[in-house]
């Protein structure tokens, strides 16, 4: 104890993993002394939080033979430190415990694997997708959930402290017994990138780290890149029809690689300014030659990163957008002039897109039905215009709004 200055802040380690005081009581003759030193109390929790906890010793039979004292602890990430006290007589000394702070879940057992403490699986334990270690992923509108099996990836040599994003700051967190990565577009993009190959876009990322247990003149260091995606994928085709209510769809199709989410709602308006939807609690009646606003958004996607684009809108007699009677008020992005006054009113420019057209109807029937398909571009690589004509297609949904008129 003579060559320890006991000011400071210490921090622990055993061969090359980080270890901590145990939280129970330790038993006498352990950790190298006669009577071990172990906390009678929980480590902090939060980041950079720090507690008062009491140091108890192990002997005779007693938990706390010795009279007590006090320390300091204060949370890093993935290890802790202490401000201790000297020991009231020599035969006392802190015990350090590389396994309790790992907190190996059920299926795992702490151990030893070249001169590192972490948790491995347990011999019973079925160890599903070895060469991607149990990866999962579950992907939301902007954001992404990454997970893979902890025991797995330190039984093949990596430690779950070596491994973050393409970003260096974004570790992930142990989840019962799981290393789980997030990404979202709410400043926390940890390196994600946002791309498109033509049919899909998705976001990408990786959960990147190195090994090397020897550091010396010749390295033997081993390098993980796991390449993950959240794919979008946006060739649709759907058909929504609910009287003149907003209409709502979701596409959810399961990929190898990730699920992606996204929403498109029709809504016919009453005014020009888009401010007064129309009253969805019964069928609305809408004289032949007033004007129908109506607007089409895309929800659950960047609004920084992605507008929406009406290719066409139509109208048919009947709830059937294949329908042989039909007649075309938008086409290649552009108004019919044969129509009288439809106006594209926004298109390319965020994720709302707007148009209007004078009512109207079809011979020998009381109601019309509106389509549109409608595709994503990109805006980060491409001109989403309206008058553009080479916008990235990636996606058309059939879309579909009934709409009623008044006979006169």
């Amino acid at each position: 104890m003579l060559d320890i200055a006991w000011n400071g802040w210490y921090r622990f380690y055993l061969g090359q993993s980080n270890a901590q005081i145990p939280e129970q009581c330790v038993k006498e003759n352990r950790c190298g002394t006669h009577a071990p030193l172990w906390l009678n109390g929980t480590h902090p929790v939060q980041f950079h939080e720090i507690v008062n906890r009491t140091v108890c010793n192990a002997w005779s039979g007693s938990c706390c033979q010795f009279p007590t004292h006090t320390i300091q602890i204060k949370r890093c990430y993935g290890y802790y430190v202490y401000k201790l006290k000297r020991p009231s007589v020599c035969n006392l000394a802190y015990c350090a415990d590389p396994c309790e702070q790992l907190h190996c879940a059920k299926h795992e057992q702490c151990g030893k694997k070249d001169g590192v403490y972490g948790c491995f699986c347990d011999e019973d334990y079925h160890r599903p997708n070895t060469k991607s270690y149990d990866s999962n992923i579950t992907c939301g509108s902007s954001s992404g959930i990454m997970s893979i099996s902890r025991c797995q990836l330190f039984e093949a040599g990596f430690h779950p402290s070596a491994l973050h994003l393409r970003d260096e700051s974004c570790n992930g967190t142990i989840q019962d017994g799981r290393l789980v990565f997030h990404f979202d577009n709410d400043d926390h993009l940890c390196g994600t990138t946002l791309r498109s190959n033509g049919t899909h876009f998705m976001y990408e990322n990786s959960i990147q780290g190195d090994v090397d247990t020897h550091r010396g003149l010749i390295s033997h260091q081993r390098k993980l890149n796991l390449r993950f995606r959240c794919v979008y994928p946006l060739e649709q085709a759907l058909s929504m029809s609910v009287g003149i209510s907003s209409l709502e769809s979701i596409v959810d199709k399961k990929l190898s690689i990730g699920t992606g989410l996204y929403r498109m709602r029709m809504t016919p308006y009453e005014d020009k300014d888009f401010l007064r939807p129309f009253n969805t609690n019964e069928n609305i009646g809408i004289e032949i030659n007033d004007m129908l606003f109506v607007e089409v958004r895309t929800e659950g996607v960047d609004e920084d990163e992605l507008s929406t684009i009406l290719e066409s809108c139509w109208a048919t007699p009947v709830d059937d957008a294949d329908y042989s009677v039909r007649w075309d008020l938008i086409d290649s992005q552009c108004p019919n002039p044969d129509n009288g006054p439809v106006e594209v009113i926004q298109n390319g420019v965020s994720t709302a897109a707007r148009f209007s057209f004078r009512m109207f109807t079809f011979t020998n029937y009381t109601e019309i039905y509106l389509h549109c398909n409608v595709h994503l571009c990109l805006l980060t690589n491409n001109n989403c215009s309206a008058d553009t004509k080479t916008a990235n297609r990636e996606t058309y949904l059939t879309m579909t709004q009934e709409v009623y008129h008044l006979d006169h």
